[in-house]
């Protein structure tokens, strides 16, 4: 009886509704990899968005990925797809033309991605009580350039540190000028995710990290400090 307060004021009872996070970007991709070239990093350009839908007790419910290719500056046919993990697959509801790949657990959402600029893309996946949202895995994205159907030894773009998946041709890996998992010897990587949309691509012809397109890209890969939203400043 001594914690009891008949004064003390009614405390409403815990919401029990879901609760949704949001998270959202752009992937840039360098098709020529693992060749160098004129490295402009607009080949192809893809904003995503991903909402988490998890309950009180923070168990995931629902993860909903849209993809909208805005950009495409690629002389080749390239293909977008993204690896889950295994285990947290889901029930899968795909858009128009997406293929799973039950093999890799990957998607390749669209085939071509001239021929989509524009167009959103929305996987869908829910889940029955088993997934933690603390446990949540990342996916691995990636381009898959002169993209055929059902092909093995594919050619894909990985973003730095990811692993390809067993489709793709890893004797590619660690040739020509490979930037693959991480910058080293003054080369970049071929992807990145960056955390805004409305991304102006680089000028056709140009480099990225040149003067007029992302100057500050250079300084951020090379360490230093103060140009980490290098993105947000083209000129």
């Amino acid at each position: 009886g001594s914690i009891y307060d008949p004064e003390r004021p009614v405390i409403p009872p815990v919401d029990d509704k879901p609760v949704t996070e949001l998270h959202a970007g752009t992937l840039l991709f360098e098709d020529i990899w693992p060749s160098g070239g004129d490295y402009d990093m607009n080949d192809v350009i893809i904003e995503y968005s991903r909402t988490v839908t998890f309950d009180k007790n923070n168990v995931v419910t629902e993860i909903k990925d849209t993809f909208t290719p805005v950009w495409d500056g690629a002389q080749f046919l390239n293909a977008f797809a993204y690896q889950i993990n295994a285990a947290q697959v889901g029930q899968l509801a795909l858009p128009e033309g997406a293929v799973y790949e039950p093999e890799i657990q990957s998607i390749v959402v669209f085939p071509n991605a001239k021929e989509v600029q524009k167009q959103k893309f929305i996987v869908t996946r829910t889940f029955s009580g088993s997934l933690n949202k603390q446990d949540l895995k990342a996916y691995n994205p990636y381009i898959i350039v002169h993209y055929k159907p059902g092909a093995n030894n594919r050619q894909e773009v990985h973003l730095p540190k990811q692993m390809p998946t067993d489709y793709a041709d890893k004797s590619l890996n660690y040739t020509h000028d490979d930037a693959y998992y991480i910058h080293r010897d003054g080369k970049y990587p071929f992807a990145m995710d960056i955390p805004i949309h409305n991304f102006v691509p680089v000028t056709e012809t140009k480099t990225i990290g040149s003067e007029g397109e992302y100057p500050g890209f250079t300084k951020w890969v090379k360490g230093e400090t103060g140009y980490e939203d290098w993105y947000n400043h083209k000129e």
